[in-house]
């Protein structure tokens, strides 16, 4: 069993080659279910991200992980 996290920082290393990546679970900070995997934090600094807005680095992780929103991320 993978955690989402787990998921999630693996994709984001596939995607973006990272020179640094977080992925923090932050979910107890809001009114979800114990144990619930939906708020997370991402810190990642990236090659990648190079010439690109904030809002367009926020758009490229956001389309990385599409398969978790589509599953419960917030």
């Amino acid at each position: 069993f993978m955690t989402r996290a787990q998921r999630m920082y693996d994709a984001l290393t596939v995607a973006l080659t990272p020179d640094s990546l977080s992925v923090s679970n932050e979910s107890h900070r809001h009114q979800v279910p114990k144990h619930a995997e939906t708020h997370f934090k991402i810190v990642a600094v990236s090659g990648c991200f190079v010439g690109l807005s904030r809002v367009e680095r926020h758009r490229h992780v956001n389309t990385i992980l599409q398969s978790e929103f589509a599953t419960g991320l917030h």
